[in-house]
């Protein structure tokens, strides 16, 4: 997708040499309940200047991460699902922000949310567990708001700021 507007529900795309659902540029794009699974890149990869509500999708078994946000994306994350990816369940790049709520990111094989760079979203009542990193991450200057997540059974800690941003972080649960 290119540019423009555009929309796309219960669609899936698999196996693709590249990202399953990729939008760079200027555009505007809502997915609700598609599923990316076992593709050579990210499952779900926007670039640019993108504005996104992504509801209910999944990504699944991809070579990359599942979900990324790059450049000055905004996003609007509910209810979506990173599981078994070759990278991180959630990542923000650049100044990509917005806000990301009740996502589960579950057995990854780096961290279930990354935040890096200068990136500052905002991340409210969010599930990461069995991952092969963190939980949760933020690293260079990214900031933002982290609450109401919960980091469970991940290798590493659960919540682990090394960026030298401006982030908050209240009323998160680590088990």
């Amino acid at each position: 997708m290119r540019g423009g507007s555009s929309a796309a529900s219960y669609n899936t795309a698999q196996n693709n040499g590249l990202a399953g659902f990729e939008t760079n540029g200027t555009a505007t794009v809502k997915l609700t309940r598609n599923t990316a699974q076992n593709n050579q890149n990210a499952g779900f990869s926007f670039l640019g200047d993108v504005v996104l509500e992504l509801t209910g999708n999944k990504s699944l078994d991809n070579r990359y991460s599942g979900f990324t946000f790059w450049d000055r994306a905004v996003v609007d994350l509910t209810a979506n699902t990173s599981k078994d990816n070759a990278e991180a369940g959630f990542a923000w790049f650049g100044e990509a922000s917005g806000v990301a709520s009740n996502n589960t990111a579950q057995n990854n094989q780096n961290s279930g949310f990354i935040i890096s760079e200068s990136a500052p979203p905002s991340l409210f009542y969010n599930t990461s567990k069995d991952n092969a990193q963190a939980g949760f991450v933020w690293v260079g200057e990214a900031s933002g708001v982290a609450s109401n997540n919960t980091a469970q059974n991940n290798l590493y800690s659960g919540f682990d700021n090394q960026s030298s941003g401006d982030l908050e972080l209240w009323n998160n649960n680590e088990e």
